[in-house]
């Protein structure tokens, strides 16, 4: 989504494959017809449960050479892979360490699975897209955040996938020659390979849900990050013969013209407190630059650069953020103004587009957990500011990895399952169900606006607006109820 909050959907295909698999002695195999055969690993889940994994698996040519900004070619190969190790994440800056990192033959996917050697009770998948704002993250679990041990708990298959990021993903010349885009090909590509393959793995192919955060849930839903700035990202690429995105996410969906299929929509409450913790890093130097020249920053922040009106919108916000309120922290200010445009009234237009227009159910959530570890910790922001449940945090309590501390908070593992629980169970029959909330989970309908408010204290279902809705009024009345903006285009 163009925000920072995860989307869900259900995907439901048909294919049909032939399962040919044998299992050597800590070593399982899976043979995959037209393709070949893996070698895969085993591992164990934060139970004790012990399941298979088959990492580095090649879903297309890799885009080097004449393959480059271009779309990718489905692989078609007999080989025997060995598949114990993880592959390397596409080219991009890392996040954490500031260098250039990865490589251009990247384009793999990894397969965990409790039920690799089954041919009958087959289970439903997950498919998870990354975040990172289309130029950073990966779908690994010993280099990145994405370990599958708590999602192994249950009886799913999940797959993480890698696509191309940043100018290799998403330059364009905006014409027929590099119409831009190929991060989401890729993921198609992807896609359409575990709808092909997975029976090989156990896996139902008629039971397929994509999530993501960040920018992986702005995948799920065909859109980019929202007014937030990101420099190389989807956009319209009308004049491709054959258009990823060919018209902008609020008319594709106020004419229907999208994948009709259960959602899940969220955010955290406090989304932009990852960015308001950026700005109070490297001992105040950004702050202090911010401060030079507030307005210019302002604009940049919002992404409005291009904007035909955007200095005098960023006027208007700098003075409605920073010099309106009684809190004159500007850090503080930087993180309300980073929810409030880059994420809430970007995920809260999309949701109310598909309350009204979809033909199938729409959960909304809003995620208030402040856990033991945050990404605010992980990226080494001020230790003497509460954040808050910031950007990112709930994947916190859903992967595992040697890059996150283990749960030890007793809290933490019961928010923690009351997500897997929704998660899963969404995954397996399109209901999000938990013994850990009250009622049901119901849909947000155009004429009833309303959401789960999942917390440690009395998570429920609130009927009305988000907590965050009349605090959108300022940006309703610069923009208008719901903004084109999350995708990359002249405004």
């Amino acid at each position: 989504m163009k925000s920072c909050a995860s989307i869900f959907s259900l995907l439901s295909v048909c294919c049909c494959c032939v399962i040919l698999q044998c299992r050597a002695d800590q070593e399982p195999t899976v043979n995959i017809p037209a393709l070949g055969q893996l070698r895969g690993s085993q591992m164990v889940s934060s139970s004790g449960r012990k399941f298979d994994a088959f990492r580095s698996i090649p879903y297309a040519k890799p885009p080097v050479g004449n393959l480059r900004f271009r779309m990718q070619l489905r692989i078609a190969r007999d080989w025997v892979l060995d598949a114990t190790k993880e592959g390397p994440a596409c080219f991009q800056n890392d996040l954490l360490s500031g260098i250039t990192a990865g490589q251009e033959d990247c384009l793999v996917l990894n397969v965990y699975t409790p039920n690799s050697n089954a041919i009958e009770n087959a289970l439903p998948v997950m498919v998870w897209i990354h975040g990172g704002g289309f130029t950073a993250g990966s779908g690994n679990s010993e280099t990145d955040f994405y370990g599958p041990g708590h999602i192994l708990d249950r009886d799913v298959v999940l797959v993480t996938i890698n696509y191309r990021l940043g100018p290799f993903g998403f330059l364009s010349t905006e014409d027929k020659e590099a119409p831009g885009n190929y991060g989401l090909m890729d993921q198609s590509l992807a896609i359409k390979w575990v709808k092909n393959h997975i029976a090989n793995f156990g896996g139902n192919p008629d039971s397929i849900t994509i999530f993501g955060e960040s920018a992986g849930g702005a995948s799920v839903e065909f859109q980019a990050l929202g007014l937030y700035p990101v420099a190389f990202g989807p956009r319209i690429d009308s004049e491709r013969d054959s258009p990823f995105l060919p018209n902008s996410p609020k008319n594709l969906m106020s004419s229907k013209q999208f994948n009709h299929v259960p959602i899940i929509a969220g955010l955290t409450k406090d989304e932009g407190g990852l960015f308001a913790a950026s700005l109070g890093t490297d001992g105040g130097q950004l702050l202090e630059l911010f401060k030079k020249d507030p307005v210019t920053g302002v604009l940049y922040a919002i992404g409005m650069e291009k904007h035909k009106d955007g200095l005098e919108i960023a006027q208007k916000a700098h003075d409605h953020y920073f010099v309106s309120k009684e809190n004159n922290d500007m850090v503080t200010q930087y993180g309300e103004l980073s929810s409030d445009i880059g994420f809430f009234k970007c995920v809260d237009d999309s949701v109310k587009l598909l309350s009204e227009y979809s033909d199938y159910p729409v959960y909304y959530y809003h995620y208030a957990h402040h856990g033991q570890n945050s990404l605010v910790k992980m990226f080494n922001g001020p230790s003497d500011m509460d954040f808050g449940a910031s950007h990112g945090d709930e994947l916190l309590l859903m992967f595992n990895s040697k890059m996150i501390a283990p749960m030890t908070d007793p809290n933490d593992m019961k928010v923690s399952k009351m997500l897997l629980d929704l998660w899963t169970s969404f995954a397996s029959n399109g209901v999000p169900q938990s013994e850990e909330i009250m009622g049901h989970w119901l849909p947000t309908t155009h004429q009833q606006p309303r959401y789960l408010q999942i917390g440690l204290e009395s998570p429920s279902l609130i009927n009305g607006e988000m907590p965050f809705h009349s605090k959108l009024d300022f940006w309703r009345s610069l923009l208008g109820p719901y903004s084109n903006a999350p995708v990359k285009e002249e405004l």
